[in-house]
């Protein structure tokens, strides 16, 4: 529905567009920074940075075994890291939207869920841009699609557009333009020492035009994530303060319906506390509190959420089995924890009927029902 209307809504704010001036939404699209660049030389500068490796994964193993939805992860090229710096180019909310002077948006660093064109974008949704405000010097794009509202986006892909930067461009932004209007963001950039950077917060900001636009590339391609931003992360957030901490941990989702939780852990749980489990709900804890718990964990049982995220911070050897409903499975977990030395990983999908290949995944906050019998083998091999 979503894309239909910015569709329609954003052929008539182009119709409109004279009438409401420099807010006017994007005339045409470039598919990537280079494109970008050689369509508007005069106002842009690509900078190009290292490759990155390419992944070859084997089959996943779990219940319902090398499930369709991991194939997008098995074999991957990672593009190339760049940053695109835009004399005068806007950048818009939480989106990370990003226009040039020319009226383009570059669709690469501009990316939003499910669209088969440009003209569906979600920019194009109010027929017109937010104010402008204008803003001297420097201004780095931080700021990406989910980033505003979601652990999982703001830790793989907004932060790590700092590393892309660093690795691409080299210097030091005036001002970094991301989302910071939640508890976690905040925290975690005061843990990664970045407190003292000035900060628009691109949850209030509406658009921005800088002196000089600053645009990573997005790091965290197809939610496949690379070996680097691992490293990356590990490198700033790790303390190794895991004393005390539980070995064996079980990441819930809590007892409300319809929350993709696991209807069954009442059930089960007098047996996972026999193998030495601790309950854990990452929503309570500090950030700093979650990076330590996962530090500490040798084995993780997780339904399928962002705070499995923190597996990132997963040591050597970790054994994960990953929850997931039939409607709603995705390799995003996968592919992170593969980034761990050592690590095993398995899955279990619930009951009930399957997703065709190819088809849409459409129960994002179906709850999830497994027989405990079949969780508890299938742990027993694991550990």
């Amino acid at each position: 529905m979503y894309r239909r209307l910015s569709l329609l809504i954003g052929a008539l704010g182009r119709i409109a567009g004279p009438l409401v001036g420099e807010r006017r939404l994007p005339r045409r699209a470039y598919a990537s920074a280079a494109e970008a660049a050689a369509a508007e030389p005069s106002a842009t500068t690509f900078h190009p940075g290292p490759a990155v490796a390419v992944v070859e994964r084997s089959a996943v193993h779990g219940i319902r075994r090398d499930h369709w939805a991991f194939d997008v992860a098995r074999h991957r090229q990672f593009p190339a890291l760049n940053t695109l710096e835009i004399a005068g180019g806007i950048v818009v909310g939480d989106l990370g939207a990003v226009i040039t002077p020319g009226g383009g948006i570059e669709m690469a660093a501009s990316e939003y869920w499910d669209m088969r064109s440009w003209h569906e974008h979600p920019i194009n949704f109010a027929g017109r841009l937010p104010e402008i405000t204008d803003v001297e010097g420097s201004v780095a794009v931080l700021a990406a699609r989910g980033g505003g509202a979601n652990y999982y986006h703001f830790l793989l892909d907004v932060l790590p557009r700092i590393g892309v930067l660093e690795q691409s461009f080299g210097d030091k932004a005036d001002r970094w333009f991301l989302p910071q209007s939640t508890r976690y963001h905040r925290e975690l950039v005061r843990l990664g020492g970045w407190d003292s950077n000035e900060l628009i917060n691109s949850s209030i900001a509406g658009a921005v035009r800088a002196e000089r636009l600053l645009v990573p590339s997005l790091p965290n391609d197809n939610e496949i994530t690379p070996p680097w931003v691992v490293e990356w992360l590990r490198d700033r957030f790790l303390t190794g303060d895991t004393d005390a901490r539980a070995s064996r941990i079980y990441v819930t989702r809590g007892t409300a319906k319809n929350t993709r939780r696991y209807d069954q852990e009442a059930e089960i749980w007098p047996e996972l506390e026999r193998r030495g489990f601790v309950r854990v709900d990452p929503g309570t804890l500090s950030v700093r509190e979650q990076i330590d718990t996962f530090a500490a964990a040798d084995v993780v049982i997780g339904v399928h959420g962002a705070a499995l995220t923190n597996l990132v911070w997963s040591p050597a050897g970790v054994r994960v089995l990953h929850l997931m409903g039939p409607t709603f499975v995705k390799h995003c977990f996968q592919s992170l924890v593969d980034n761990v030395s050592g690590s095993q990983y398995r899955y279990l999908i619930g009951d009930g009927p399957a997703v065709p290949p190819g088809g849409s995944m459409t129960g994002l906050m179906s709850d999830i029902s497994i027989d405990p019998a079949v969780l508890l083998a299938e742990l027993d091999q694991l550990l």
